[in-house]
């Protein structure tokens, strides 16, 4: 259940009963009733009411790798509709005999008139004038075909366009959580994809290699400015939102796309010359930063902008300083006498000398693994306190630094 729809699950003898906090998701009704199918002191899988038997199986991408569940289904010849989520978004791939035949997602850039546009068939004015003229129940590719703006082969290109694409985007995900439910599902708009599910699983396994290699190359922090080639269109109104010297992780903030879509987009803008990479500058600092240790200088930067982002909210910094004076017994020593400044620094040298020696690849480990936690608990403080493009810029570039620890 996505986290934008909260719900009160009342378990009795016979069944469950779910009472939505918010607005209810489509296809799910008020008070209808609920098996539990399987329960335990920490979860429970919920089975509609008189619905077929069918097989399935679930869990977290923490547990399993998108390569490993696709490899199951491959390999089963699955049959079903695998749903994946996280936070908000939310995608759903249906297979047959372990070949996929459709695919659907909520993200804004994963809807048809997203991708007519991006293979240039329309541009984006005629698509919000035919979205206009969408007949209830009707789809955007009908009314396109109907008033002869696209062809039915046109058509059919979008969306198997589309299908592999939000397929492929699900190797991108390493957070959140799926669940496939085994059996025929109703899809009139079944595509045939030109490349086999092994083929996709092959792809999106580079797909994975390629954007851990693009996040090297583009860290979060990472200085850009305007080149002197003129910018595409993208690019332009991305730099009327943020300024002509944003970092990386403002650009990704205000794109609309994967981040895949993203790191490569920002690889040809430099390589035409419509942006420029500066070196990084030295930040203006009240507390050490350590020479020759550029992870623990990121960290000493997002934990930074963490602090001033809750200043500029006039949150204060209270709740982090707190955390340092308390933060649990397992990183009690590694943040003994380490100090948050007035302006949001973090003393990131002293944590490293409670661990141990820069030189020492284990100490490294657990040095990053404390700053790892205060960072998790910094965002978990701001999540409520700012606005979510901020928060999810913060997360995001949070993100990039555990993909790199990784990697």
């Amino acid at each position: 259940m996505s986290a934008r729809f909260p719900v009160k699950v009342v378990l009795t003898p016979n069944g469950a009963s779910l009472k939505f906090l918010g607005d209810a998701p489509r296809d799910f009704r008020e008070g209808s009733q609920w098996r539990v199918d399987l329960c335990d002191a920490d979860a429970a899988i919920l089975i509609k009411e008189g619905a077929q038997p069918c097989g399935y199986f679930a869990g977290t991408l923490g547990s399993f790798s998108m390569g490993e569940l696709f490899s199951h289904l491959l390999s089963g010849i699955r049959t079903g509709r695998l749903t994946v989520s996280q936070g908000a978004l939310r995608k759903q791939v249906i297979l047959r005999d372990g070949q996929v035949q459709f695919a659907v997602s909520n993200a804004p850039h994963e809807r048809f008139g997203s991708v007519v546009v991006s293979l240039g068939m329309l541009s984006p004015e005629q698509v919000q004038t035919a979205l206009v003229e969408v007949r209830p129940g009707d789809r955007l590719g009908t009314a396109l075909a109907r008033n002869g703006q696209l062809t039915a082969a046109q058509v059919y290109e979008a969306m198997s366009a589309l299908v592999r694409e939000i397929t492929l985007s699900l190797f991108e995900l390493t957070e959140g959580s799926f669940i496939f439910v085994e059996g025929l599902s109703a899809s009139p708009d079944a595509v045939k994809l030109p490349e086999s599910t092994r083929e996709l699983l092959l792809e999106g396994i580079r797909r994975v290699e390629e954007v851990h290699a693009l996040r090297r190359r583009w860290p979060p922090t990472a200085q850009l400015r305007r080149g002197l080639t003129r910018p595409p269109e993208a690019l332009t109104g991305l730099l009327a939102m943020c300024g002509d010297n944003p970092e990386v992780s403002s650009l990704f903030a205000l794109y609309e796309g994967s981040e895949y879509g993203f790191l490569k987009a920002l690889d040809a803008w430099v390589h035409v010359g419509a942006l420029v990479h500066e070196p990084e500058r030295p930040r203006v600092s009240s507390a050490q930063t350590p020479s020759g240790s550029p992870a623990l200088e990121v960290y000493q930067s997002l934990i930074s902008e963490i602090a001033q982002a809750l200043l500029r909210a006039d949150k204060g910094l209270t709740p982090l300083r707190a955390y340092l004076l308390e933060p649990g017994p397992r990183l009690k020593a590694a943040f003994s006498g380490v100090h948050l400044t007035d302006e949001g620094m973090l003393d990131v040298v002293q944590v490293l000398a409670n661990v141990g020696s820069d030189e020492n690849a284990m100490d490294r480990v657990r040095t990053h693994a404390a700053l790892d936690a205060f960072v998790a608990y910094a965002l978990f403080s701001a999540q409520n306190a700012l606005p979510e493009h901020e928060f999810l810029r913060l997360q995001r570039s949070a993100q990039a630094i555990r993909h790199e620890e990784v990697t």
